[in-house]
């Protein structure tokens, strides 16, 4: 929990608790009821296709008495699926209660979001004071949130030019840059200095760089549409001139205060039981104002959706799920398409050859039959999350966890309907849907008859998951495929390659349906066919590992959503658990056997009054932390030397006698010198103290060839950096805007991370600043290094001009003096600290600014 957050324990849980599941699930189903199939069943059946058909519950005979041992085994079964789940819900609570404990002072858990708040509190001040007023604890700040449409425009323009004046500066020293005396850290220092130097001692500095540093012509972009045509010019300068004007845009809209306020704010509490108690009760008196909930992390708040009104969002909530439901119809085509596939005759008629080739091989033909339908049905599954985590945007949600639960809705929802359900009637899916309009009841025997017959593309289903696709998913053949693309054909400067390395966020949204949709399969077939228990448990095995490597040295995730997946789990177990009972009683009722059938109802009825009675206990306290915990724990604390009118525990009138109020300070007493031993013995643990996964929201990266990572990535928020996130306002109005990211040195591969003085966060001057700076500088340094060849060349005179020399020097020289006095003098810098006056005996004035040493060339005597 401190490396990976609750979220990723909650995961392995659930994995864990169906590896315990069906580990004893797979002993007893291999040992008694495999046994029961293969030595009295009719291998003759017409139902008996293959070999894993002779294991199944399909080749009993109708109303044999061998079928009471599969409905005790249901029963087995279903009650230990109870137990197992009221356990781990048990557990889930128990580290959701300590997470938000030791997360009881962050920002997040004293924080509440609250929507539909009126026009008259539409302010910070206003919005804080209401609820001070509330008396419900001390209120530390409020934010309500802007509209910044015309802002975010602006910041996203401000990156592509940056980036494209990123890239011209590539495309002239290269990335990394191998010009001799490169170093982009002393270049940006040099530039830093400008405005505190001295004139004269600049110019000799730029004199020094300019031979190293100018290898060629600047390079030339044509101003036309997609630089096709139009005026050719500098490329530098061209994208230093636009970006200095976008920076300079965004610097003057940040500071605007004209910004349109929403109904939508922020309150942050100064205890975390403030925050608890008003998101648990009603507000304001009048209906959909100030509806008040605990938030979500600064870094998980989805800021282009947190002013949505609630009617649009309804209205796009509507249309999400219309486009989800064509979807879910669309996709029966490709479906029914793949399961007709699992017949060797169906085959024939599509791939003639192929089958022909295979007729004299069982092997063959078992993985044309089994593998190749499975592949095509992963394929073409894999493309859903995408669609859905777009959807998510535009249903409008408020946060990037919140569309990780709409994909994992829609996404199991569509694994569950077309995989398990469509896929099973996919061959008679016409006559299927007219039988069950006329007859809604006969479910139990539709279910009965069609999920015996597929049992062997599940278990193939369940195999190729876990033994293959599952251990590929490590080799991360998606990301290398997509990443090496862009590293050879699209990467160019050091931004680019350290966003295309930065590690992925783990998507819950499309991490939980897959394993969900396994459980339910295996649970589903457990009894029809109880070898796919062993692939079962095999599959969780190998997940495992998988994802705990992947969520512990693969992915970063920059937010936590408190383990809320797990209540999204445990209906769809439920919704699972009720398919597995209906399907044991048509396959009774189809083997005759209808007092067997008529036992299976109970079962059923159980489960639903288990769901009822898990939620009636946990349901609440699953969202809310209990309040006694929070005060035992608040209580324990050795530091809890709070003053009396700051706590909001205390309930202690101006009644109380002399005494209580001595024992209070000798327990205060008691408690300082708690806490003072407690701080002697952990100062020398501090520096061993583990770092929890939220506290910093950068990741540490070592430097290499092509970029040293010295800026994060932009992919939170547009034209923002994702780092800082740590306040409730909008980035795009405090985040740390991207800076000029030169090329990097040719040779310095790093061993460690690069340090915090080379970072971003050192350079306190504007982003444009630097660009224009940089680029006068080249500007500068080109036309002293066009003065040097021409000083090298040999002096002739002129051709009509004999008089006149090409050597200019001191005019040039006192015009770039002139220039830069000029700018001194419009800081307010007196030209006498500039200019030195010659002393009476001959000897230069040593009058001038700290640290600049003037050179003599540019004094009266030597011109």
């Amino acid at each position: 929990m401190d490396k990976v957050g609750l979220d990723a324990v909650v995961i392995l849980q659930f994995i864990t608790m169906a590896i315990k599941l069906f580990g004893i699930c797979s002993f007893f189903g291999v040992v008694t009821l495999v046994p029961i199939s293969v030595t009295t069943g009719n291998t003759t059946h017409a139902n008996v296709t293959g070999q894993l058909d002779e294991l199944a519950i399909t080749v009993l005979e109708d109303g044999s008495n061998y079928l009471i041992a599969y409905l005790c085994f249901t029963y087995f079964f279903c009650f230990l699926t109870f137990f197992f789940l009221h356990r781990n819900f048990r557990t889930f609570l128990d580290l959701r209660a300590r997470y938000l404990l030791r997360m009881r002072k962050t920002l997040s858990s004293r924080t509440v979001v609250v929507t539909g708040i009126p026009r008259p509190l539409r302010t910070d001040d206003a919005l804080a004071e209401y609820y001070s007023h509330l008396n419900i604890g001390p209120v530390d700040n409020a934010h309500i949130v802007r509209h910044i449409h015309h802002l975010n425009s602006l910041l996203r323009k401000r990156a592509r030019a940056l980036q494209k004046l990123e890239t011209a500066y590539t495309q002239y020293w290269g990335n990394p840059c191998k010009v001799p005396g490169y170093d982009p850290d002393q270049i940006l220092n040099h530039l830093s200095m400008t405005n505190n130097s001295d004139p004269i001692q600049f110019m000799e500095q730029e004199s020094a760089m300019a031979a190293s540093l100018l290898t060629k012509q600047l390079p030339k972009i044509r101003t036309g549409f997609l630089g096709l045509w139009g005026e050719k010019v500098n490329a530098i300068q061209y994208y230093t001139e636009q970006f200095n004007a976008l920076d300079q845009q965004v610097l003057e809209a940040r500071e605007s205060s004209t910004f349109e306020l929403t109904n939508v704010g922020f309150v942050t509490f100064k205890h975390m039981a403030s925050a608890l108690i008003a998101s648990q009760i009603a507000i304001h008196p009048e209906p959909f104002n100030c509806r008040t909930v605990m938030t979500f992390e600064p870094r998980d708040v989805l800021w282009t959706n947190i002013a949505v009104r609630g009617r649009e969002r309804l209205v796009r909530e509507l249309f999400v799920w219309a486009v989800t439901i064509l979807l879910s119809f669309f996709w029966i085509v490709p479906i029914s398409a793949f399961s007709t596939l699992t017949s060797l005759d169906a085959l024939e008629r599509v791939f003639p050859k192929l089958v022909a080739a295979a007729d004299d091989s069982v092997f063959l033909q078992n993985i044309l039959q089994g593998l190749l339908p499975t592949i095509a049905v992963n394929v073409f599954m894999a493309v859903l999350p995408l669609i859905f985590d777009a959807l998510g945007i535009v249903q409008g949600l408020r946060s990037r966890s919140a569309i990780a639960e709409a994909t994992f809705s829609k996404y199991f929802f569509f694994l569950l309907f077309n995989v398990l359900l469509v896929f099973t009637i996919a061959s008679t899916i016409t006559k299927t849907l007219e039988q069950l309009w006329n007859h809604p009841a006969a479910v139990a025997n539709l279910l009965g008859t069609t999920l015996p017959a597929v049992a062997p593309f599940f278990i193939n289903y369940t195999v190729l998951q876990g033994m293959l696709l599952m251990p590929l998913s490590l080799l991360l053949f998606g990301a290398l495929i997509v990443r090496g693309f862009s590293h050879v054909f699209l990467c160019k400067t050091p931004r680019d390659y350290a966003s295309n390395r930065a590690p992925w966020a783990f998507n819950y949204g499309t991490g939980y349906p897959p394993l969900l949709l396994i459980f339910i399969i295996v649970l589903e077939y457990s009894s029809i066919s109880p070898i796919i228990l062993l692939f079962g448990t095999i599959y969780f095995c190998i997940a495992y590992v998988v994802y705990k490597y992947q969520l512990l040295y693969v992915y970063f995730q920059p937010f936590d959503a408190v383990g809320g997946a797990w209540t999204m789990v445990f209906p769809r177990i439920i919704l699972g658990m009720i398919l597995f009972q209906l399907t044991m009683t048509g396959i009774f009722v189809l083997k005759s056997f209808f007092t067997l059938a008529a036992l299976c109802v109970p079962l059923i009825v159980f489960t639903v009054l288990f769901k009822l009675g898990m939620d009636a206990a946990f349901d609440r306290n699953s969202k809310h932390l209990p309040m006694q915990l929070l005060r035992d724990k608040t209580d324990q604390l050795p530091g809890n030397t709070t003053d009396d009118d700051d706590d909001i525990y205390d309930t202690s009138d101006d009644s109380s006698s002399d005494d209580e109020k001595s024992e209070k300070a000798r327990e205060r007493w008691r408690k300082a010198t708690r806490m003072a031993s407690e701080m002697v013995s952990s100062s020398s643990r501090k520096r061993h103290v583990r770092r929890v996964i939220l506290d910093e929201d950068d990741y540490a990266a070592i430097p290499d060839r092509y970029t040293d990572y010295r800026q994060p990535p932009m992919e939170l928020n547009p034209g923002v950096l994702d780092t800082g996130l740590k306040a409730y306002a909008n980035p795009a109005l405090i985040g740390i805007l991207p800076q000029l990211w030169l090329p990097v040195k040719a040779g310095e591969v790093g061993t460690t991370a690069l340090p915090a003085s080379k970072r971003f966060s050192s350079r306190q001057y504007a982003s444009h600043v630097v660009a224009k700076d940089l680029i006068q500088f080249l500007k500068r340094a080109e036309s002293v290094k066009r003065r040097t060849n021409k000083d090298q060349e040999p002096k002739r005179p002129s051709r009509f001009f004999p008089w006149k020399h090409p050597s200019t020097d001191t005019a040039i020289i006192a015009s770039s003096c002139s220039t830069k006095i000029g700018k001194l003098e419009k800081a307010g810098t007196s030209q006498e600290h500039i200019l030195r006056e010659p002393s009476t005996d001959g000897k230069q004035d040593n009058r001038s600014s700290q640290g600049s040493g003037e050179s003599s060339s540019c004094s009266p005597e030597m011109s």
